[in-house]
């Protein structure tokens, strides 16, 4: 049980931390908040729809959330000084983070200040206990830099709502706001960045895995809630780089065997990536989970490019990300290769999300449509927000962004081009008609003719 502090201790705090609140503030107007999973306009639509008795199947879908036992206002967080990974300490950090995250859907459904009280007191309990995070004497060196990550984005958007919800209306304090920055996100985030730092002599870990793609969410969450855009735009970056590296490409590939035709292994011409070369079911559904909430952290910031991400090799235009979703869908229903079978596969937190996102931007894909009819209410996994089977229901494209709806959105995922052009960007795009300025998505940038005022040639909200 924490201490209650006096108010004049409280006082105190505050002033010395003042300065750095303003500071991280003054760059807000360059972030939309709340920006991560979810954006102000979709908790709105999510309190109306799931205040509607007549939706059955969201009402479904919201009872797994009601019916977990940290959703409750009575939960109470444990908060550890020092979290050691493969411990109770590391689990609390992650079950705790639900319980503020639970709490603060709870009041934007209900408007139950127990709810956001509830919340409040899981963010300040850490921001006031936490002081570490290391490795356990036993296993992996690194494993807490994965652990960092994990924690980060499940604890940044429970603190998105709280802090930005109805404009701020849960009641969270500018002082604990800061001590939560300054002495719980920077701490753990200067642990999971190490993790896409591709230079070991700066104790960096250089993995290029499911543990890059959580660092890389990881690392995007903070950006957004600390205003960053230097941050952000690292997170951004190496999503960016490790999507066609672990995403399958096309759908070559050979399988080894020994002498009695006994599967020994997989190649994918000459990559390592993970939707194969991991034989296991769980490894490729955490980056696809990362990827996923990546891509709607991007776009609730305004830029689709993760989402619509392609790569050189990919036959057709196919997005990568989707691309890896429906692998996933084979493996669970059976239509995988032999060595992918992943009967239960249920991407919590992703899989819905990722096909209500398509079916909006117009990708249409059956196997992901089967896949979450398949899979019904998301929970979660331990190591993600899940419920998105609760959450997505109702999303629609951000409103803020002025969405390309009279053109044909390019592949950066910020260019409008005009219809005429038939695709946007890519090579020979001046050779269109239209022309370069209509279909160029270079020319479209440098144009700089916002959507919001301009009909298609049009920019999108430029990446940061």
């Amino acid at each position: 049980m924490l201490k209650i502090r006096s108010l004049i201790s409280r006082a105190a705090l505050g002033i010395a931390l003042l300065g750095s609140l303003i500071a991280t503030q003054s760059a807000s107007a360059q972030f939309t908040h709340p920006g991560l999973l979810h954006n102000a306009d979709q908790l709105a639509r999510f309190k109306t729809a799931a205040n509607d008795s007549s939706l059955t199947d969201l009402a479904a879908y919201y009872a797994v959330i009601t019916s977990d036992p940290r959703s409750q206002s009575s939960a109470t967080a444990t908060p550890y000084a020092n979290v050691v990974s493969d411990s109770p300490s590391k689990d609390a950090l992650l079950n705790d983070a639900a319980i503020a995250y639970l709490n603060a859907i709870r009041y934007v459904k209900s408007g139950n200040t127990a709810n956001a009280a509830a919340a409040i007191s899981a963010l300040n309990a850490w921001a006031y206990t936490f002081q570490s995070i290391s490795a356990a004497s036993t296993g992996s060196s690194v494993q807490h830099h994965l652990d960092a990550s994990w924690a980060l984005p499940m604890w940044l958007n429970a603190a998105e709502i709280i802090r930005y919800y109805n404009g701020g209306s849960a009641g969270w304090s500018s002082t604990d706001i800061a001590k939560f920055n300054t002495a719980f996100v920077t701490k753990l985030y200067n642990k999971a960045k190490l993790t896409l730092d591709q230079s070991t002599s700066g104790g960096g870990t250089k993995y290029t895995s499911n543990w890059a793609a959580s660092a890389a969410l990881a690392v995007m969450s903070v950006g957004v809630f600390q205003n960053n855009v230097t941050i952000y735009n690292e997170g951004l970056f190496h999503v960016k780089r490790l999507m066609p590296l672990l995403i399958l490409k096309d759908g070559n590939y050979t399988i080894n065997t020994d002498s009695g035709g006994v599967v020994t292994g997989f190649q994918r011409d000459g990559t390592d990536e993970e939707m194969i070369s991991r034989e296991d079911c769980g490894h490729p559904q955490y980056t696809l989970r990362a990827f996923a909430q990546a891509a709607q952290t991007a776009a609730n910031q305004g830029d689709f490019s993760l989402w619509l991400l392609t790569n050189s090799t990919t036959q057709g235009t196919r997005p990568l990300l989707l691309r890896g979703f429906e692998y996933m869908s084979d493996a669970r229903t059976g239509a995988a290769p032999t060595f992918r079978s992943c009967p239960s596969a249920a991407l919590e937190g992703a899989g819905h999300l990722t096909n209500k996102t398509y079916a909006l931007l117009s990708v249409s894909s059956p196997k992901m449509q089967t896949f979450v009819s398949q899979v019904g209410a998301e929970g979660q996994d331990f190591h993600f927000i899940g419920w998105s089977s609760a959450t997505s229901y109702k999303n629609r494209l951000p409103s803020t962004n002025a969405y390309c709806s009279g053109g044909i959105l390019g592949a950066d995922g910020v260019s409008c081009c005009a219809l005429s052009c038939g695709t946007c960007g890519g090579s020979n795009c001046g050779t269109r008609p239209g022309g370069a300025t209509a279909c160029c998505t270079g020319n479209i940038q440098n144009a700089a003719n916002s959507c919001s005022n301009h009909s298609a040639p049009c920019a999108l909200k430029s990446p940061f």
